[in-house]
């Protein structure tokens, strides 16, 4: 099994910050059939004009895309977990990023955890040693598509919590099993 985690919102506390935090993990059986899926929805949609035309990124997306990436969501065999938090206390990204792979793993047999790379934070993961419980690689959703789809999920649960549109959470939630654990 692999899993693949990345996150939603920010972790400032300026005025500017969001209210939540939110690191979400996928976690899939057949890696090689969401790469497929994903790569054959990606060929379709790059006849449109694009910004980003080689990796799909939520926020950027257009709603009849957003639609078709959850469809793959619930179409796969995909486990999601999620932690939320209310950003208020020190370094809010390795006590959450912990907290999911603890969760993560009581629940799946991981072989491989793939987190977005964001290369200020690989340093302070290494410190807090967290990668010695599971082969932790770092890289982009450009390099990893199912980190696409880790996105898509994530920004699901954050425009249900930052915006109060629980739509695409709502269509998520009713075609696929989600864990989302809110700490305050």
């Amino acid at each position: 099994m692999y899993a693949y985690i990345d996150e939603s919102g920010d972790t400032g506390n300026s005025k500017k910050s969001s209210r939540h935090f939110i690191l979400t993990c996928i976690v899939i059986d057949d890696e090689r059939k969401v790469k497929n899926k994903l790569k054959k929805l990606l060929q379709k949609v790059l006849k449109s004009e694009r910004k980003h035309p080689h990796y799909f990124h939520a926020y950027k997306e257009s709603d009849s895309v957003r639609k078709k990436l959850s469809a793959i969501v619930s179409e796969c065999t995909i486990s999601v977990h999620s932690v939320v938090v209310n950003k208020k206390f020190e370094n809010l990204y390795i006590n959450t990023l912990d907290n999911l792979l603890d969760t993560i793993s009581k629940s799946h047999k991981l072989e491989k955890v793939v987190i977005a790379s964001y290369d200020k934070r690989k340093s302070t993961i290494r410190k807090y040693e967290l990668d010695k419980r599971f082969e932790v690689r770092f890289t982009t959703p450009q390099d990893e598509t199912p980190l696409q789809l880790a996105d898509i999920v994530s920004w699901c649960i954050y425009q249900s919590l930052e915006n109060d549109n629980n739509v695409w959470f709502r269509k998520l939630k009713e075609e696929t099993k989600i864990q989302i654990q809110q700490n305050p």
